[in-house]
């Protein structure tokens, strides 16, 4: 999806940018939204993994529901 491409251009040309998180969190929601929830669930997995004290934790599990 073009939300996809985006986010991954994002990620590579700023991999330490200030909505890195952000970024992650946007890129579960649109596999979710594509209907590829396997991709998403380990996505989430990799996101609370690395950033167990992200601010946006809750909503990333909840993703995951």
């Amino acid at each position: 999806s073009d939300a996809e491409q985006q986010l991954t251009r994002y990620r590579q040309h700023f991999a330490n940018g200030a909505l890195r998180t952000e970024a992650e969190v946007l890129t579960i929601e649109a596999l979710r939204a594509q209907g590829r929830e396997q991709a998403a669930a380990s996505a989430a997995e990799r996101f609370i993994t690395q950033h167990p004290r992200d601010p946006q934790l809750a909503r990333v599990r909840a993703l995951t529901e």
